[in-house]
């Protein structure tokens, strides 16, 4: 069966190609107003207390989550969700390592989280979250003056919260979405419809959840979340930094902002009405009853953390290009984690059951329905598209039918073919009850052939004629592999501008582009040589120069392949005879080699070869190159 369906294929590329632009831009900031950064350093140290109620210890960790809209009302969660959809989820700071099987703790390390590890990856090392304009901008001395920071101190950004009106124009919307900013082709809404939120009036809030991570408290009889701390954002921006000890309570307590608030604050303490009506909230009873039994003994017996937290809150007056960049980088990746998260909700476990629990429940007269349900949405598809030309031949031959029979109905009066009907229907019934005596006498010769004979061969052909009309599932899945190839091309262009506008803006890189890398292989090829080239995207930033596997891994955030800091003696180097002797003579013009520092080896010097893709590139590439090396400063 030939299936051109030239009309379904066009929707089909289509709507693929819309499917692809809309996931990409799904990920997009969908507003112009530049957010401003600030910067959060937190570090929970210890605790005291903290045993479950079965009074068996464990393992304890810290989980540290920030949550843009933890105290913001319903209704503002959905209307700012629909700009902004980061606002609504919980993203994932870090966690402290395990203490062992105590109940009072002490947390020396902490690990990033996944979501900032990459966070960081978008972003220039030297550059991520400073007020610098790059890290080609810092100079030596500048650099070895940075300390690293505490083991125990996690760093994180966070975005200045934002407000909209409750109804956006769509006009607007739409009339934004056709221009282009920064030739990024990227829809956002008019600065004058989004409103930044004071710092001191945010709704976010720092989440620290004191969890088991040992085997036995992770059993389904015991709760593995023992207690939670929350710390107003819009409290910490007022005060700057907070140290002290915090009570740990149960998971999900309802609590307001001015609920919350530290009994041994060290920097920030509270005011002894102020802590006397938090403690009377919590605590429940009479008022003199309350305040009575809430004695500094009995604070210092609840499970509690010791954590130190501080946020840098940006100036607004020297707003540069590089952080409204940053600014933008952030809230896509945070957006883009936000629905990774919730696309993969569910999990593989209960994707299992709920298949098991599916597949185990439709039986009987159940499945039956479904079934010929379904066959009667295909039949009624296949009649669709035999008069839609999806399938042309066929909807020719149905074209020409009723055409010849529009004519016969024209010339020829009704009464006339009903009349043919009858006499053709008698004529048969006669040739029946004739023919009888010799169905009697070819009885049995008859019944062996009968299952054969009983199939009307021109019944037959019309059902087949019909059947082998597509459905749109056939269609589609015919057509799935081209409609995914052309969505992925326009995913790629508008992925290229992205990565063009982060890496000039943001990097600052000199050059940036794919490579060919010369790699040792443990294959044995046809040929001499026991290496080969692998394709690898690469840039020059500062007096780096820095790889990944492909553009994706760049634009996902993943840890560099390898990197090669042009200090000390570093350049260019020329081919060796042994080179020129294992290369292609096509491949000698082309090939480049570097040298300087290498990353993973201790700063030992390293070099390596690279093929590029054309003499002009070749030319690019190394006029970069010695830039980097000759404006050093070292």
């Amino acid at each position: 069966m030939r299936k051109t369906g030239a009309s379904f294929r066009v929707r089909l590329l289509k709507k693929e190609t819309e499917a692809k632009v809309k996931e990409m831009k799904g990920n997009m900031v969908k507003y112009k107003k530049h957010r401003p950064v600030a910067e959060l350093d937190i570090a929970v140290l210890r605790g005291r207390n903290l045993a479950p109620n079965h009074r068996i210890p464990g393992s304890l960790v810290a989980s540290i989550f920030w949550e843009p809209s933890k105290f913001a009302d319903e209704y503002t969660k959905r209307t700012i969700k629909d700009i902004d959809p980061s606002s609504c989820g919980l993203h994932q700071i870090g966690e402290t390592e395990g203490s062992g099987m105590t109940s009072s703790p002490e947390w020396l390390i902490a690990h990033p989280s996944n979501e900032l590890e990459r966070m960081k990856q978008l972003l220039p090392s030297k550059n991520f979250l400073s007020r610098t304009n790059s890290s080609a901008d810092l100079k030596i001395d500048i650099l070895r003056e940075i300390k690293p920071l505490d083991t125990s101190t996690l760093t994180f950004p966070i975005l200045q919260s934002i407000s909209a009106p409750s109804i956006i124009p769509e006009a607007d919307l739409e009339e934004e979405e056709e221009t282009e900013e920064d030739n990024t082709n990227l829809a956002g809404l008019p600065s004058e419809n989004i409103q930044l939120v004071p710092w001191e009036s945010s709704k976010g809030a720092i989440v620290i959840q004191v969890r088991f991570a040992d085997v036995l408290n992770k059993l389904p009889i015991f709760d593995q979340v023992l207690g939670e701390v929350v710390i107003p954002l819009a409290r910490l921006a007022k005060d700057g930094s907070i140290e002290g000890w915090f009570k740990v309570l149960e998971k999900g307590t309802i609590r307001t902002e001015e609920d919350i608030c530290d009994e041994e604050t060290k920097k920030v303490p509270c005011s002894n009405k102020d802590a006397t009506d938090i403690l009377n909230r919590l605590v429940g009873g009479d008022s003199e009853q309350r305040v009575s039994d809430t004695t500094p003994e009995d604070a210092s017996k609840h499970p509690s953390i010791f954590l130190q937290a501080r946020l840098k809150v940006p100036s607004t007056s020297d707003t540069t290009d590089i952080d409204k960049e940053t600014s933008r980088v952030i809230a896509e990746h945070l957006i883009r984690s936000t629905k990774a998260k919730e696309d993969s909700g569910l999990g593989f476990l209960g994707t299992s059951i709920s298949t098991f629990n599916t597949v185990t429940g439709v039986r009987g007269n159940v499945q039956n329905i479904q079934n010929q349900l379904g066959s009667a949405l295909d039949m009624i598809e296949i009649f669709k598209n035999l008069f839609n030309f999806t399938c042309p031949e066929k909807s020719g031959i149905i074209l020409i039918a009723t055409t010849v029979l529009w004519f016969v109905l024209v010339f020829i009066p009704t009464r006339y073919i009903i009349l043919l009907g009858g006499l053709a229907q008698y004529t048969a019934t006669f040739k029946a009850a004739f023919a009888k005596h010799e169905r009697n006498t070819h009885e049995i010769r008859r019944a062996d052939s009968e299952e054969k004979d009983n199939n009307d061969p021109i019944l037959t052909r019309l059902t087949n004629f019909f059947i082998s009309v597509p459905t749109n599932e056939d269609l589609r899945r015919y057509y799935f592999w081209e409609a995914v190839k052309v969505g992925e091309v326009e995913r790629e262009i508008l992925a290229n501008k992205k990565r063009a506008t982060r890496l000039t803006k943001l990097w600052k890189a000199q050059w940036f582009g794919k490579l060919e890398l010369k790699v040792k292989t443990s294959i044995s090829l046809p040929s001499e040589r026991k290496w080969e080239w692998k394709t690898i995207f690469c840039i020059i930033q500062g007096h780096r120069f820095i790889w990944w596997e492909s553009e994706k891994d760049f634009d996902e955030g993943e840890n560099p392949s390898g990197q090669i800091y042009f200090a000390g003696h570093s350049g260019l180097a020329g081919l060796s005879p042994l080179e020129l002797r294992e290369l292609k003579p096509d491949e000698v013009p082309l090939v480049v080699n570097i040298f300087g520092r290498g990353a993973s080896r201790g700063g030992e010097q390293t070099k390596i070869s690279l093929l590029t893709q054309d003499p002009q590139t070749k030319h690019r590439f190394e006029a970069s190159v010695l830039n980097a090396v000759l404006d050093k400063n070292d």
